[in-house]
């Protein structure tokens, strides 16, 4: 199934967009070099909004204790 979000323009190579779902969760979505990759924007160890995490080779790094 495929749900229109955004235009891929609209999610900078490298850098996380914050999509705000119904109901109040949100996705964040990453240009990688692989396409458009789609996670629940919550650290499962620390709460922090995975969107402001830092992307580097395709890993993404939770900025609040370094998940990846």
């Amino acid at each position: 199934m495929r749900i229109y979000l955004c235009n891929v323009g609209d999610v900078p190579s490298g850098q996380g967009r914050r999509i705000l779902l119904p109901g109040g969760d949100s996705l964040a979505l990453f240009h990688t070099s692989s396409g458009i990759r789609a996670v629940k924007n919550r650290c499962p160890h620390a709460g922090a909004r995975l969107d402001d995490g830092i992307l580097r080779k395709d890993k993404l790094t939770c900025i609040w204790h370094g998940w990846q």
